[in-house]
């Protein structure tokens, strides 16, 4: 229980875009971790449908013989923020057990 408590102080002040601060008590009733959970896990999710969306128009562009410019970059550095997300979450799944 110590864990988590010192948990929650660490991610206090993050706010969800609901406006509510994790770490402070919620109306849900919810572990303010659980909530900052399922935000990261919400944003990694985005994340990926970014990178998604970048290899299509890469995958176009090289189809009409068009180049791509930035856009590999831009998807691999996607890619990379969505592990690196998912990386944090697993922090704070570990923090909730």
């Amino acid at each position: 229980m110590a864990t988590r408590k010192a948990s929650a102080k660490e991610f206090g002040g993050w706010q969800n875009k609901g406006g509510r601060e994790f770490g402070g008590a919620s109306g849900s009733g919810q572990d303010p971790l659980e909530l900052l959970l399922i935000e990261l896990m919400r944003a990694a999710g985005l994340v990926r449908r970014i990178t998604t969306n970048l290899n299509q128009a890469i995958a176009k562009l090289t189809a009409t013989g068009q180049p791509a410019g930035e856009l590999p970059r831009w998807a691999a550095e996607s890619r990379h923020y969505a592990d690196h997300i998912d990386a944090v979450a697993d922090v704070v799944r570990k923090a909730l057990r």
